[in-house]
């Protein structure tokens, strides 16, 4: 840019930050049911899975797009849940899944450490599906 700063951090951030931010502004989030959560969280998984350590590992652009759906279904499931304490738990996961996603994103395609990235991004998906099941 012209006076230096590099876009990438302000891009992710407000990349993240979007789904959020329709929410706040009254955009009415589609309302997702719990099968159809889980049943996302499901597919990020089997892409994580399916990619172990002596395969290829699959590609960031394939991992980022199925946490950004998860992503914005988490964001229409939020108000479906009925316990102000489970509540806490499903916002505080999807925090930690946006943190995650945002890791993988400045990892780019490059190898080391992304093998870490995405465990954080299977152990995310896997409290998510947790809180949601309760």
């Amino acid at each position: 840019m012209a006076n230096g700063s590099t876009p990438s951090s302000s891009t992710n951030k407000a990349g993240f930050r979007r789904i959020r931010q329709q929410a706040e502004r009254g955009v009415p989030p589609e309302r997702v049911g719990r099968e159809a959560l889980l049943e996302c969280a499901d597919s990020l998984i089997v892409v994580l899975r399916d990619s172990s350590p002596s395969d290829s590992p699959p590609s960031n652009s394939v991992v980022l797009d199925a946490g950004l759906q998860l992503l914005d279904r988490c964001s229409g499931y939020v108000d479906v849940i009925p316990q102000m304490r489970n509540k806490f738990a499903f916002r505080e996961a999807v925090g930690k899944l946006e943190v995650s996603l945002q890791e993988l994103r400045a990892s780019g395609g490059g190898g080391g450490g992304g093998g870490t990235v995405l465990e954080n991004l299977q152990g995310c998906v896997r409290e998510i599906r947790d809180v949601v099941q309760r």
